[in-house]
């Protein structure tokens, strides 16, 4: 069945991130966790291939109407949104960003990277493609004395 081809393919996933990618994340600066953590995700799927990327990067592994409060709570969520909390702790990310959105928008970006990849048969770099998206991306998440969207509160 379709659902258990999906399933299958989710855990193989968390297993390469528990075992391949989480070891990687070890740097001080949790910016720089994030975009290596961007960079395994996309490292994944290149070796999975264009056909299994459609399918992993266009369902949610659970179609239940609970699924997106489900998939929050799954490793690809949890790690990347515990990255983002160490960063604001240490004062790397600003802290007028919700974790939970700042994570939101990453795995959409790199879901939306991964399928068009997917899409256009693997044409492009999709690990260069994605690590300078994600360099890009961090660069905002830093603290901005001058409010979040760099306009003076004042």
């Amino acid at each position: 069945e379709k659902y258990d081809l999906i399933m299958e393919l989710f855990f193989f996933f968390y297993q390469y991130l528990e075992e391949t990618v989480i070891p990687t994340l070890t740097s001080k600066d949790e910016l720089i966790n994030i975009v290596r953590f961007c960079r395994g995700f996309a490292e994944y799927v290149t070796l999975c291939g264009t056909t299994r990327s459609k399918l992993i990067n266009s369902m949610y592994p659970n179609c239940e109407k609970n699924s997106r409060e489900i998939e929050c709570e799954r490793p690809l969520f949890a790690e990347m949104k515990a990255i983002i909390i160490r960063g604001q702790k240490k004062g790397q990310i600003d802290l007028c960003l919700n974790p939970d959105e700042v994570t939101d928008m990453l795995i959409v970006m790199l879901r939306g990277y991964c399928f068009d990849w997917a899409r256009r048969g693997g044409s492009y770099d999709l690990v260069e493609k994605t690590v300078t998206f994600a360099e890009f991306f961090v660069k905002n998440l830093k603290p901005n004395p001058l409010g979040l969207y760099g306009l003076s509160t004042h």
